[in-house]
Formats: structure tokens, C-alpha cells, sequence
């Protein structure tokens, strides 16, 4: 059993989807962890906000 193609153009096709796979992979990583820092620092802040505020500092 074979995994990796006989002919040149398939070769490539194959190369060229797994390129594209491993680019969306990253990207799609990369903006889920962007927009869990980003809600993260958001959700702090109005934490700190929301304790002040109970705290009673001005």
C-alpha cells in the first residue's frame, strides 16, 4: 500500500493540499488564540471595573 502518488502531477496536487491544509491549520490557530486574549483581556478589565466598584474606590 502506497501513500504518496506515482505521477508528477499528482505529486503536486498532493503537496500543494497539504500546503494549504497546514496554512489553515496555522491561521485558524492563530485567530482563536488572538480572540481568546483579546476576550480574556476584556472580561479582566470589567473585572477589575465591576471589584472597584463594589470595593467603593472612586
Amino acid at each position: 500500500m502506497r501513500f504518496w502518488p506515482a505521477s508528477l502531477q499528482s505529486r503536486l496536487m498532493a503537496l500543494l493540499f497539504l500546503a494549504l491544509l497546514l496554512a489553515n491549520t496555522l491561521t485558524l490557530s492563530l485567530l482563536f488564540y488572538e480572540r481568546m486574549s483579546s476576550a480574556r483581556s476584556v472580561m479582566l478589565g470589567n473585572l477589575a471595573s465591576d471589584v472597584a466598584t463594589s470595593v467603593g474606590d472612586p
